[in-house]
């Protein structure tokens, strides 16, 4: 599997969901709400170009920033697997992927596969 699509609350202080993408090298990548984008920047241990914001407009929205990044930054145009958190639990802000997100990402993301790294 060459890298991870989770999703999680990134911030305490927020609660906003965030994403991360884990390559299988490297360093990872969060994405964060734009509002945030810049604070969780300042505050976070990765490099500033590796937090990404992404906003409720078209072409801006989390589902597309997140599948071109892992198209064309991970992939590199390739088809591939994509691991994604898809559990379940008590608790809203837990992080699992909702089925919407899960189906928009499989149609941005093809030919590649996602699989539920919820084990690993």
């Amino acid at each position: 599997m060459p890298f991870l699509l989770l999703q999680y609350k990134l911030l305490k202080k927020s609660l906003l969901k965030s994403y991360i993408v884990v390559p299988k090298e490297g360093l990872p990548t969060a994405f964060i709400f734009v509002i945030d984008a810049g604070r969780v920047a300042d505050e976070t241990w990765l490099p500033e170009e590796n937090v990404m914001a992404f906003a409720p407009m078209g072409g801006m929205d989390q589902i597309s920033i997140i599948s071109s990044f892992i198209n064309d930054e991970c992939l590199k145009g390739k088809e591939g697997v994509v691991g994604v958190e898809a559990g379940m639990g008590c608790y809203l802000p837990e992080g699992n992927m909702t089925y919407y997100e899960y189906q928009r990402f499989e149609q941005e993301l093809a030919p590649s596969k996602l699989v539920n790294a919820l084990d690993l």
